[in-house]
Protein backbone atom coordinates (compact mmCIF):
# COMPACT_ATOMS: atom_id res chain seq x y z
CA UNK A 1 0.00 0.00 0.00
CA UNK A 2 1.05 3.47 -1.11
CA UNK A 3 1.92 6.16 1.32
CA UNK A 4 -0.72 9.23 0.82
CA UNK A 5 0.77 12.29 -0.52
CA UNK A 6 0.76 15.14 2.33
CA UNK A 7 0.95 18.53 1.08
CA UNK A 8 3.90 20.62 2.05
CA UNK A 9 4.32 22.92 4.97
CA UNK A 10 3.66 26.59 3.88
CA UNK A 11 5.49 29.23 6.62
CA UNK A 12 3.55 32.31 6.90
CA UNK A 13 6.02 33.67 9.09
CA UNK A 14 5.24 37.31 9.16
CA UNK A 15 9.08 38.30 10.04
CA UNK A 16 11.55 39.11 7.85
CA UNK A 17 14.32 36.80 6.74
CA UNK A 18 17.44 38.00 7.48
CA UNK A 19 19.44 36.50 4.71
CA UNK A 20 22.76 38.15 3.38
CA UNK A 21 24.90 36.01 0.53
CA UNK A 22 28.68 36.45 0.43
CA UNK A 23 29.85 37.92 -2.81
CA UNK A 24 31.03 34.24 -3.51
CA UNK A 25 27.73 32.83 -3.16
CA UNK A 26 26.06 35.79 -5.13
CA UNK A 27 29.24 34.96 -7.97
CA UNK A 28 28.44 31.64 -7.74
CA UNK A 29 24.86 31.48 -8.84
CA UNK A 30 25.56 34.23 -11.61
CA UNK A 31 27.96 32.09 -12.97
CA UNK A 32 25.39 29.22 -13.36
CA UNK A 33 22.09 31.54 -14.75
CA UNK A 34 23.76 33.94 -16.81
CA UNK A 35 24.04 30.91 -19.96
CA UNK A 36 20.33 30.23 -19.44
CA UNK A 37 19.44 33.58 -19.84
CA UNK A 38 21.21 34.35 -22.98
CA UNK A 39 20.10 30.97 -24.10
CA UNK A 40 16.57 32.10 -23.43
CA UNK A 41 16.70 36.00 -24.49
CA UNK A 42 18.53 34.21 -28.10
CA UNK A 43 15.39 32.10 -29.27
CA UNK A 44 13.70 33.36 -31.66
CA UNK A 45 10.40 32.83 -30.63
CA UNK A 46 11.02 34.99 -27.48
CA UNK A 47 12.51 38.07 -29.33
CA UNK A 48 9.24 38.07 -31.72
CA UNK A 49 6.74 37.57 -28.32
CA UNK A 50 9.04 40.78 -26.76
CA UNK A 51 8.83 42.81 -29.99
CA UNK A 52 5.06 42.15 -29.70
CA UNK A 53 4.84 42.99 -26.11
CA UNK A 54 7.03 46.02 -27.20
CA UNK A 55 4.44 46.97 -30.08
CA UNK A 56 1.30 47.05 -27.79
CA UNK A 57 3.40 49.09 -25.57
CA UNK A 58 4.48 51.25 -27.81
CA UNK A 59 0.70 51.81 -28.98
CA UNK A 60 -0.55 52.06 -25.33
CA UNK A 61 1.71 55.11 -24.90
CA UNK A 62 0.60 56.90 -28.23
CA UNK A 63 -2.85 56.84 -27.26
CA UNK A 64 -2.05 58.54 -24.06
Amino acid sequence: MKAPKTQPILHTDTEPVNFNPSQKQIDTLARRLMPEIKKFFADEQVQREFAEWQAKQNAIKAKR
